[in-house]
């Protein structure tokens, strides 16, 4: 039996295992013009208790982003070895899904890394709040 102490130390995590790995735009709506609609999607996706993964902003300067890339690639690579079920959300409106997210997927694949599901959501399932329902539904 271990002591009470000991139990309070191990690993607890609040994302219920859920890991999401979102656009810049997602995050930050307002740093691109986007409607309230994307600031509530964020809201649900973060009261609903999923880990986020930010990918980089598209103004970053191109020396920065390789870094980011390789750092976000790490932590999906962590949270799959523990067993983290892990997603890439995708905004179908979005150029490429959104930003840097082929950049992503070409790293993820260098590494033989293929643990997780990519999900494209659309404009119109944002806009009628069924978006958060739909990425729930990928486990």
């Amino acid at each position: 039996m271990k002591n009470s102490w000991v139990r309070a130390l191990e690993f607890r995590d609040k994302r219920s295992f859920r890991v999401l790995i979102v656009s810049d735009y997602i995050v930050n709506p307002g740093r691109y013009g986007a409607d309230l609609s994307i600031k509530k999607l964020f809201e649900r996706i973060e009261e609903r208790g999923f880990g986020i993964i930010k990918m980089p902003p598209i103004h970053l300067d191109q020396k920065k982003v390789e870094p980011w890339i390789v750092s976000a690639a790490d932590q999906i690579q962590e949270y799959s070895n523990r067993g983290f079920k892990i997603a890439v959300l995708c905004l179908s409106f979005l150029q490429d899904g959104g930003v840097w997210m082929s950049r992503l997927r070409d790293e993820l694949k260098e590494r033989g890394i293929d643990s997780f599901k990519f999900e494209t959501i659309s404009e119109e399932e944002i806009q009628k709040g069924t978006a958060v329902n739909k990425i729930e539904q990928l486990w």
